[in-house]
C-alpha cells in the first residue's frame, strides 16, 4: 500500500496539466491498479496448473474489498497531489526562475 500511495503522489505532482486538478491522472491511476488485479486473477493457475483464462476469476479478483478501498485511496491520493500550487514542475520552474 506504501508503494501504491508512493507512486500515486510522484504521478500526481509530475503532471503537466496546466488545470488546477489533473482529472486525467486522478482517473488512469486507478483504472491502471484495476487492471493489473484482473489480469492476476485472469491468469490464476487452475486446479491443473495452468492458466485457466477466467474472465469471471479476474472480476471477482479485481473487485475485492482491499482493491476497492486501494482504489479509492490512489484517487484521492493522486487528486491532492495534483494541485497546482503543490506540483513538483511549478516549484522547479519558480527555482530556475530565480537564478
Amino acid at each position: 500500500m506504501a508503494q501504491l500511495l508512493i507512486v500515486s503522489i510522484v504521478i500526481g505532482s509530475i503532471t503537466p496539466t496546466t488545470k488546477t486538478f489533473d482529472y486525467l491522472m486522478t482517473f488512469v491511476m486507478p483504472l491502471s491498479y484495476f487492471c493489473i488485479c484482473f489480469m492476476l486473477g485472469f491468469l490464476d493457475r487452475g486446479q491443473f496448473g495452468t492458466p485457466a483464462f477466467s474472465v469471471n476469476d479476474g472480476f471477482e479478483t479485481a473487485f475485492q474489498s482491499f482493491f476497492v478501498i486501494r482504489y479509492c485511496v490512489m484517487a484521492v491520493v493522486t487528486f491532492l497531489a495534483s494541485f497546482k500550487p503543490i506540483r513538483i514542475t511549478r516549484l522547479i520552474k519558480v527555482g530556475s526562475k530565480n537564478k
